[in-house]
Order: structure tokens, then C-alpha cells, then sequence
């Protein structure tokens, strides 16, 4: 069943310049595109915002919700070093279990600017979305989504069933961009 997907996209970056964004957290789609850019380094581990955010190529391949190769990275507790806090991380080998650092793929709950308890995750999931998406890796994932958006010459949506609001409203948007002036791009989903 991964042969017929591996073509579709092997094909499609053979003939354009193709951005992916991922919002399942299995490595399919990494697969398909290994050599594809994911935002971090992945000999190092670690994210690449600055990166992401001037980036002028597409071939990229973002996780918006999360990986399996996303990992916690416990830092100093002293604001002052470079390493301070949590951070998202990625993992590139998966048969490896750890290389002695302090791994994690869920941490303590903190409490967000309006009281909320989130849980700093490295996998986006079920109805607090979006409190997620405002910590790293995801807030600079989520932000260039909008821009990709609007910038593509076309959209092609591939196995997604429209249950997360914050996507569908980029979708809506950008549907709805042929108003205010600018060319709607086609858009193709995929469904069995």
C-alpha cells in the first residue's frame, strides 16, 4: 500500500516544488521524501526556526502536530544558559532507545498566561490543539503554514478527514482569497 504513495510523491517533486505538511505523527510521509527538509537538524537534534521562517525553497516536509521522531529534551533549569527549559528535539534513528540523555516524550503540566494547565508534549493531540500549537516547534510550524498557503500554485490534501479547525480555517482563507483580488489556487483532495 506504501508503493502507490511513495510514486505519487517521488513523482510530484520530480515535476514541482512540493512543501508537505504532515498532521499525523508516523513517518510515511518521511519515507516518501527522506531527504526532504523537516526543521531540524537531524544529525543534532535540534530545531531550526530561523531557518524554517526565511526558508525561499519549498521541498520541506513539517510535522505540524508532531512526530514519532520528536523527542523532549530536558534542559538547565538556569534561565541564564543557552540550553534552558524544554525542547522539542528531533531523534532520527528510532530503533535507538536513548544515547544516555534524558529523553521524554510528555513533561509536568504547566500552567498557560490564562490559567490553563497544558501538558508540553511532543505529539499534538486531541481537543487542547490549540494551546499546543503555541509552544516551539509547532507556533513556527503553524505560523509558515498560512504563508505556504497562500503562496502555493495549487493545494493537493491527501487523507485528512477536516476535524481540526486551525487547518480548515488556513484552507477556508485561502479558498475564499479569490475576494479580495487574488487567484483561488486548485485544489485536489484525495480520498479513496
Amino acid at each position: 500500500a506504501f508503493n502507490p504513495y511513495q510514486r505519487l510523491l517521488t513523482t510530484l517533486t520530480e515535476q514541482f516544488s512540493v512543501g508537505v505538511y504532515n498532521l499525523n505523527h508516523d513517518t510515511v510521509a518521511l519515507n516518501a521524501l527522506p531527504n526532504a527538509f523537516v526543521g531540524f537538524d537531524r544529525q543534532r537534534g535540534a530545531f531550526q526556526p530561523t531557518q524554517i521562517l526565511s526558508r525561499k525553497q519549498w521541498d520541506f516536509l513539517y510535522h505540524l502536530h508532531g512526530s514519532v521522531h520528536h523527542r523532549i529534551r530536558v534542559g538547565s533549569r538556569e534561565q541564564e544558559r543557552d540550553d534552558f527549559g524544554l525542547k522539542v528535539v528531533w531523534h532520527d534513528d528510532l530503533s535507538q532507545t536513548g544515547d544516555g540523555e534524558d529523553w521524554e516524550d510528555i513533561k509536568d503540566v504547566r500552567l498557560a498566561a490564562d490559567g490553563k494547565r497544558i501538558l508540553p508534549t511532543s505529539l499534538v493531540t486531541g481537543g487542547l490543539k490549540l494551546d499546543q500549537l503555541q509552544e516551539e516547534p509547532f507556533l513556527t510550524l503553524y505560523s509558515v503554514l498560512t504563508h505556504h498557503a497562500y503562496q502555493a500554485d495549487a493545494i493537493l490534501i491527501g487523507g485528512y478527514g477536516f476535524a481540526d479547525p486551525h487547518i480548515n480555517a488556513v484552507i477556508h482563507q485561502v479558498l475564499r482569497s479569490k475576494a479580495v483580488g487574488r487567484r483561488r489556487p486548485p485544489v485536489l483532495v484525495v480520498t479513496r
